[in-house]
């Protein structure tokens, strides 16, 4: 369960993990504050905007419906799929618009992941979560048009295979932000 400006909260489908499920989506300025509740009723964290336009976030449950950790990206992002690996880590696509040399995906324990984006107009991205909600690493699909990244699937090798969509050409970075 989640509350908080619900009319303009997206979420998305959630995925089994090997111990329990992953949930994305994204919510907007129209509410303040975002709760995730437990299968219990009780509240396991509130989330406060951040930014101008939407926030994206990711939702880790445990199998009993018990939140283990939720994590936050801020400057416009959506978080559209989350899927698991099997080594416990999440990985999560979506898009982010309006970002100059922003920090806006977030740690599980608040903290700013490194790595500085800048995008234009609306740029696909991955997102790599350890099993504690850490940021491994974040990769942007960037071009001329608007890009978006709307799916994942595990490859039989551990890889990631991406799907989405562009309108323009468009720009692959690799996980350590090269071309």
């Amino acid at each position: 369960r989640a509350s908080g400006g619900l009319s303009t909260t997206n979420l998305g489908e959630p995925t089994a993990t090997l111990a329990g499920f992953v949930v994305p989506g994204s919510f907007d300025s129209s509410a303040a504050c975002f709760s995730v509740y437990n299968a219990n009723n009780t509240i396991a964290k509130s989330l406060t905007f951040s930014g101008t336009a939407r926030n994206g976030f990711v939702i880790n449950y445990n199998l009993s419906g018990i939140v283990n950790w939720v994590v936050q990206a801020t400057c416009r992002v959506e978080a559209f799929k989350a899927l698991a690996a099997t080594d416990g880590s999440i990985y999560a696509a979506g898009y982010i618009g309006d970002a100059s040399n922003a920090k806006p995906f977030n740690n599980a324990d608040g903290t700013q992941f490194a790595t500085t984006v800048s995008t234009t107009l609306w740029d696909g991205f991955v997102t790599k979560y350890n099993a504690s909600g850490m940021v491994q690493w974040v990769t942007i699909q960037s071009g001329t048009g608007y890009e978006f990244s709307r799916d994942l699937a595990m490859t039989a090798d551990g890889g990631v295979v991406v799907v989405g969509h562009m309108t323009k050409e468009i720009n692959l970075q690799n996980s350590n932000g090269s071309l």
